[in-house]
């Protein structure tokens, strides 16, 4: 027998079964397109704050400088240690802080010390640089001003150079035994940013050095002795108590120190005195 025909019942549910289906799978679709599109929204803007959390910094740097003050603190090192923290320098210029844009700058920004370097850009794209420009200088209308600048400088007030300093080291050439004077070198400079280009080294043996060890009644060498503008180079002032005397003419002489330094000769005796050998604490 041939079979019935479906029934109008029959196509006209099939018929909104096919609706019912396809409408599902349209709003499938949709909400996979939505679910795509917020998810590659989410992973685009990670990727995009990675790439700028480490796309360097963008500054400008402005140095105010005393082009005729020859001895003056440089500010290179300065410079290449925010460099080192991600920053890239778009611009940087020099000015002489007599000239007109000098001037203006220094009006506009209180400048009280040159040399010092003006700041500005993306001064706090870097955390680190963020948290560190109030300990050494000033904020305004968004540019960084350095403020705690090295000697020596020029005061812009009087226009004279504060921190100018003598260095003189003392050695006895006959102490073979004794701490290598030039250790000092390093330790003045790079530690406390006395300028150590114009070290003068006398030996005793030698008028002056005799002159010099006499006058100040040195008992211990090698030694050093600082003259000049030593006071504006507050570090080394700061300690200067524990490892050394000023003198009635305003003269630095490192004293005991000395102990601290190695071998050294006592004067008085004639004796090399050694440091004493430190045991290992797990014996």
């Amino acid at each position: 027998m041939d079979e019935a025909p479906q029934s109008k019942n029959t196509i006209h549910l099939d018929s909104k079964l096919f609706y019912i289906f396809g409408g599902v799978l349209i709003l499938a679709l949709v909400v996979g397109l939505v679910i795509s599109f917020k998810t590659n929204a989410f992973v685009g803007k990670k990727v995009a704050e990675a790439a700028e959390a480490v796309r360097p910094a963008e500054f400008k740097a402005t140095l105010v400088d005393a082009l005729d003050c020859t001895d003056c603190f440089k500010l290179d090192g300065f410079l290449a240690a925010v460099k080192k923290e991600n920053v890239k320098f778009v611009e940087q210029k020099n000015v002489d802080w007599k000239s007109d844009e000098g001037k203006a700058l220094v009006e506009k920004y209180k400048i009280e010390k040159i040399p010092t370097v003006i700041l500005s850009g993306e001064i706090n794209k870097n955390v680190k640089l963020k948290n560190a420009w109030p300990g050494i200088g000033e904020t305004i209308d968004g540019n960084f001003v350095l403020r705690q600048t090295g000697a020596p400088y020029v005061e812009v007030a009087t226009g004279k150079t504060k921190g100018e300093v003598e260095v003189f080291f003392l050695t006895d050439d006959s102490c073979g035994e004794c701490y290598d004077v030039m250790g000092h070198k390093q330790i003045l400079g790079g530690g406390f940013g006395i300028p150590t280009e114009n070290i003068k080294v006398l030996s005793i043996a030698s008028g002056e050095g005799m002159m010099m060890k006499n006058k100040y009644n040195i008992k211990m060498m090698p030694t050093f002795v600082l003259k000049g503008e030593v006071d504006v180079y507050g570090g080394l002032v700061n300690i200067w108590s524990k490892v050394g005397t000023i003198e009635k003419d305003g003269a630095y002489v490192f004293r005991e120190g000395v102990k601290q330094m190695g071998a050294y000769k006592n004067m008085m005796t004639g004796m090399v005195v050694k440091p004493e050998a430190t045991t290992s604490a797990s014996q």
